[in-house]
């Protein structure tokens, strides 16, 4: 399957994004449970491009990045960073792991069962669930 997104960076200008995502690719991501900056940029891409086609979730993070969709791109990059503290999260880096973890409203209820459905459909079960665990520590104020 090939994705194919716009994504807007600080200057305005959009940069197209075509990744190929097949299972096979992203299961090769966390295979390992070992990431590299390159795994987790892929999947930070492609989550940000996913979260991008649905309507709501695209407007809540337009809004919520003053439009910056290369600053959601890298928030996203921050949250799944296994190295990452919460107290090394940015604002914006809060606010999504809040939209995955908190079932908040509408945008809650659509974004953490969007959020688990998508890596569980393209990651392994265990990579899956050690980033959902992951997440969830930030979430708790656990690093």
């Amino acid at each position: 399957m090939l994705t194919e997104a716009k994504l807007t960076n600080e200057t305005g200008a959009d940069r197209d994004v075509r990744l190929m995502h097949t299972p096979h690719a992203l299961n090769n991501c966390l295979r390992t449970g070992l990431f590299t900056k390159s795994q987790v940029s892929e999947l930070a891409t492609f989550l940000v491009v996913q979260f991008r086609a649905r309507s709501h979730l695209c407007n809540v993070l337009t809004h919520i990045s003053g439009g910056r969709w290369d600053k959601v791109e890298e928030a996203f990059h921050q949250v799944l960073d296994p190295h990452t503290p919460k107290d090394q999260l940015t604002p914006l880096g809060v606010n999504i792991v809040d939209v995955l973890c908190k079932e908040r409203g509408v945008t809650g209820r659509i974004a953490k069962p969007y959020f688990a459905q998508l890596i569980q459909q393209f990651l392994p079960t265990d990579d899956a669930v050690r980033i959902e665990e992951k997440i969830i520590k930030l979430s708790d104020g656990e690093d």
